[in-house]
């Protein structure tokens, strides 16, 4: 009734929203919390029968609404990431699960032990919907990093590239560049010759720059 009342001026809306949502949210809905909370009695589940219906009862909530919703998204488009997401998402159930299921307790149409099974069914499927989101995520991902081409993952490397003239600078770079870069980026050395042959120039170069700069780079400058 509340919301059919409401004006249409926006501005008038949102100033009304404003007032009273910090009233709603810091201090009604946590004593309608507590109040369906204090209603709530467990005890009287005290009979194996009586889990076995409540098991009974979250597994169709949840396969009607997890599976149900799923199924409707990969019907009408959606990738199977999305569809189980949008599954996991829908399957939550929160205030007005609970709104409904204190009325019908008011009314009489709900028993005692019936509000309380709904009510444990409202808090599993709302408290399993985090490591679900968390679990189709882990799945997916999985999945899609073992389908990375080798060349993405190359190209997705750092490439180091450093010159130098006399052979112990080259080594000391190539230390410096070893330690600021991971074990399997590239490092390519480029030794510029003006005198020498490219031969002459790889003679130069130490053993150990031969085995973890490879491949060299030598470039000939001409005088």
């Amino acid at each position: 009734m509340a919301g059919a009342i409401m004006p249409e001026s926006t501005s008038f809306r949102n100033i009304f929203i404003e007032k009273i949502e910090d009233v709603a949210l810091v201090l009604l809905l946590p004593l309608f919390f507590v109040y369906t909370g204090l209603k709530t009695d467990i005890g009287l589940l005290n009979d194996a029968e009586m889990w076995k219906i409540t098991g009974v009862i979250i597994l169709v909530a949840v396969t009607g609404k997890f599976i149900g919703s799923a199924l409707a998204a990969k019907f009408v488009g959606q990738n199977w990431k999305d569809s189980l997401t949008i599954g996991a998402l829908m399957n939550t159930r929160g205030l007005m699960e609970l709104v409904v299921l204190n009325i019908g307790l008011e009314l009489g149409v709900l028993s005692d032990e019936i509000f309380a099974m709904l009510v444990i069914m409202a808090l599993v499927t709302t408290f399993m919907t985090g490591p679900a989101l968390d679990l189709i995520n882990w799945l997916f991902r999985s999945k899609s990093a073992g389908n990375v081409s080798e060349e993405i993952k190359e190209a997705g490397k750092y490439k180091v590239l450093f010159s130098f003239g006399v052979p112990e600078s080259g080594r000391s770079l190539l230390k410096l560049a070893n330690s600021l870069t991971r074990k399997w980026s590239p490092i390519r050395a480029l030794r510029p010759c003006t005198s020498h042959p490219q031969t002459s120039c790889l003679r130069m170069i130490p053993r150990s720059m031969k085995r973890k700069a490879l491949p060299l780079l030598f470039k000939k400058l001409k005088s």
